[in-house]
């Protein structure tokens, strides 16, 4: 019974065939939010590479410039 009215009986589960199909796709909507997990991650760690690069160009900008070289 669903908000006070009886579901028909269809031979199907508790669940019903579309709540069934739901829960057969857990484990694939598990994978992909682990695979967007993972390559988040690694967009992060290039995004840090690169901001820390800059850094590093920027140092040596300010050491040339303090040296007359730029």
């Amino acid at each position: 019974m669903i908000g006070g009215v009886p579901m028909p009986d269809n031979g199907d589960d508790a669940l019903g065939p579309v709540r069934q199909e739901e829960f057969a796709l857990v484990p694939v909507k598990q994978e992909l939010a682990g695979q967007a997990a993972e390559k988040n991650r690694k967009s992060k760690v290039r995004s840090r590479r690169a901001a820390g690069q800059l850094e590093a160009l920027e140092e040596e900008k300010q050491k040339l410039a303090g040296a007359g070289g730029i």
